[in-house]
């Protein structure tokens, strides 16, 4: 597990990024709760902007399967700037992504009352103002996730 992590953080190759991410949205929760850091979050969150479509699904399915962990997990993706990220998500082009950031955000939405309490903050609430463009315009399979 720490060798991927090692490789997350540092290399540039989208060969070795994509199968890295891949195994990290395969982790079950105690394998997050081993790996989790704020480092690695902040670069699934710079790997995700550099806008390559193959990456940005990746890292969005590593958000969603870490967003499944314990109340630490979601602590340190949300003092990491994940809200954003998905905020960011849920308005892009591609269904996939959409769809993933719903699912992720679902997760969210299903913690404690602190964790749902820093989404509303986020932004003075405006991914709120998004997620309901979704619920009232997007695609039945996005639409779904959110509500997964």
């Amino acid at each position: 597990m720490k060798i991927v992590d090692h490789f997350v953080k540092n290399s540039n190759n989208e060969g070795i990024l994509f199968n890295c991410l891949q195994v990290l949205s395969s982790f079950s929760d105690v394998q997050i709760n081993t790996i989790i850091n704020p480092e690695l979050i902040n670069k699934i969150i710079e790997i995700f902007r550099l806008g390559q479509f193959k990456l940005e699904a990746s890292c969005i399915r590593v958000i969603g399967t870490f967003t499944c962990g314990n109340e630490k997990v979601v602590q340190i993706l949300i003092n990491n700037g994940v809200i954003g990220m998905l905020d960011e998500a849920i308005q892009h082009n591609k269904k996939l992504i959409r769809k993933e950031a719903c699912w992720a955000i679902s997760n969210l939405l299903a913690g404690t009352s602190l964790e749902i309490e820093e989404i509303f903050k986020y932004n003075h609430g405006t991914i709120f103002k998004n997620l309901f463009q979704i619920i009232s315009n997007d695609d039945y399979d996005v639409r779904f996730f959110f509500g997964f």
